[in-house]
């Protein structure tokens, strides 16, 4: 803020010499047109003084902190996608297996294991309850025909 200030008062402070310098040189011919010339350079050097200041180092420092801050928040938004797409899936699956399971008069609870790929799939699925042998193999078809889970990976307790 302090070099802001400053700025503005070299400017202020130049504008008024300057000012004060053409009204010296008004009336005096050649004099005055080189007067305004000259008076006109100054105003544009005092102007333009700061981008001599210039760091273009800090400007890489300022990108280079965004891209870092960019690159985080992409890696929190593609975690919170991932873990609500895999909430979702999982939601969606033990609904499902419990609506069918309900249609066959079974009382389960259930555990859907998904894999760690970038979409995730069911992998295996923990079910507990008391099934009738019946009911069981009609849940066990249902969840490897239309999930994709496995015989092997449906672990009935």
């Amino acid at each position: 803020m302090v070099g802001v200030r400053e700025y503005m008062l070299s400017i202020c402070g130049v504008a008024l010499t300057c000012a004060i310098a053409r009204r010296f040189l008004e009336n005096r011919g050649a004099a005055a047109e080189i007067g305004k010339i000259v008076t006109g350079c100054i105003m544009i050097v005092v102007l333009l003084k700061p981008l001599s200041d210039f760091r273009f180092s800090a400007l890489e420092d300022i990108t280079f902190s965004a891209n870092q801050e960019a690159g985080l928040a992409v890696q929190y938004g593609e975690e919170n996608t991932s873990s609500a797409m895999e909430r979702i899936i999982t939601e969606k699956i033990n609904a499902y297996i419990l609506q069918r399971a309900a249609e066959l008069n079974v009382n389960l609870e259930t555990e859907v294991v998904l894999s760690k790929a970038d979409i995730p799939v069911p992998e295996k699925i923990y079910l507990k309850g008391t099934v009738a042998p019946f009911a069981k193999k009609q849940l066990q078809k249902i969840i490897e025909q239309e999930i994709g889970i496995l015989k092997e990976h449906q672990i009935w307790t």
